[in-house]
C-alpha cells in the first residue's frame, strides 16, 4: 500500500453529485496497508475471527484512506478520520477550504 497520494489530487464533488467507487478488495495489496491505519482502525481489525475477515476490513479501510485522503490532498499516511456521535467515520476537517466531504462505505459481495 502506497503511503502517497497516486496520481492529482481530486476534487470533492459539486453540491449534489455523488462520486462512486468500486474496489476491488482482492487487488488492493496487504503490504503495508495496515500502517496506513488509526490505531483504533488496527485494534478493531484485530478482533475479526478469520484471516479472511481482517484482510478484507484492512484492505477496505487502507483503499478508503487512499480516496479520501486524495479528496483531502494530503499523504495517506497523514490522513485520519474523525468519530461521529455514533461511532461513524467522519472525514476530517483538514480539506481544503474545509469543504465538507460526506462519504458512506458498504461492503459488497465479497468477491
Amino acid at each position: 500500500m502506497d503511503t502517497e497520494p497516486r496520481g492529482p489530487p481530486l476534487s470533492p464533488p459539486v453540491t449534489g453529485a455523488v462520486h462512486v467507487w468500486l474496489v476491488p478488495l482482492a487487488d488492493v495489496p496487504i503490504n503495508g496497508a495496515a500502517a496506513v491505519l488509526t490505531p483504533d482502525e488496527r485494534e478493531q481489525a484485530s478482533r475479526f475471527v478469520s484471516a479472511s475477515l481482517t484482510r478484507r476490513f484492512i484492505c477496505k479501510r487502507a483503499a478508503l484512506h487512499q480516496i479520501l485522503a486524495s479528496y483531502a490532498r494530503t499523504r495517506v499516511i497523514d490522513f485520519a478520520f474523525g468519530t461521529g456521535a455514533q461511532g461513524t467515520s467522519l472525514a476530517p476537517s483538514s480539506l481544503p477550504r474545509r469543504t465538507p466531504l460526506p462519504f458512506s462505505e458498504r461492503a459488497g459481495g465479497g468477491r
